[in-house]
């Protein structure tokens, strides 16, 4: 029962006070990206969840050109480049407790135990 009901609303509420909490960051974070870099704000790939399902994972972005940019020097150090993973929680493809994502093509070469989690 917990797993099933209690835990994803404590996922559901806890996301979404630390999506409306952190919305002015988000904005400006937003903004700082596509303004200094000019790029896309959000790095996104496929990763595999539970039972084996592929989600889009979202992420600020912090690299251009496969180097570091200024900005995301400073999302990384403080872990704000995940912030939009609460967006991914709120979905219900992840949850604030359990495994990591996997990249899919890590994932499928898991044993029946490792999958499990």
């Amino acid at each position: 029962m917990y797993r099933r009901y209690i835990k994803r609303i404590l996922d559901v509420i806890i996301s979404l006070l630390v999506i409306i909490i952190s919305l002015p960051l988000f904005l400006i974070i937003c903004l700082l990206i596509k303004i200094i870099d000019k790029d896309t704000i959000f790095y996104n790939r496929y990763r595999t969840g539970l039972n084996g399902i592929n989600f889009k994972m979202y992420k600020f972005r912090t690299m251009k050109n496969k180097k570091v940019t200024k900005i995301g020097k400073f999302l990384r150090i403080a872990s704000i480049d995940e912030l939009p993973q609460f967006i991914n929680v709120l979905k219900g493809d992840m949850s604030m407790i359990g495994p990591r994502p996997w990249i899919p093509e890590y994932y499928k070469r898991f044993n029946d135990n490792q999958k499990i989690g």
